[in-house]
C-alpha cells in the first residue's frame, strides 16, 4: 500500500504552488523545464517497468518447479510489483494522450 501511495505522489505533481518563483524568461521557461521534468519522469518510469519485468521474469526462472510457500510469496510480490507499475505506466500515457498538444 505504501509503494502505490509513493507512486501516486509521483505521478501527481502539485502544478499550482503558490510559492512557485518564475524566472526572468516568464513562464516559458517554467513550462519548458515542467515539459523536461515530466519527460524524465515518464523515462524514469519505463525504465522501472522494464526492471520490474526483468526482475519478474529471473524470478518465475529462479522458482520455475519450486512449489515453497516462499517461492510463491517471491513470484507474487515480482508480479504484483509489476502489474502496479504497468498500471502507473498506462495512466501516464493516457494523461499525455489526453493533454492539449503544444505549439
Amino acid at each position: 500500500m505504501l509503494l502505490r501511495e509513493e507512486m501516486a505522489r509521483s505521478m501527481h505533481r502539485m502544478n499550482g504552488d503558490a510559492a512557485e518563483v518564475v524566472p526572468r524568461g516568464g513562464s516559458e521557461m517554467v513550462n519548458l523545464s515542467r515539459k523536461n521534468g515530466d519527460r524524465a519522469s515518464r523515462l524514469e518510469l519505463i525504465g522501472r517497468v522494464q526492471l520490474a519485468y526483468e526482475h519478474f521474469r529471473d524470478t518465475m526462472q529462479r522458482y520455475r518447479e519450486d512449489s515453497h510457500p516462499r517461492a510463491r510469496i517471491a513470484v507474487a510480490a515480482a508480479k504484483r510489483r509489476l502489474s502496479m507499475l504497468n498500471r502507473a505506466l498506462a495512466l501516464l500515457a493516457l494523461e499525455v494522450a489526453a493533454q492539449p498538444e503544444a505549439a
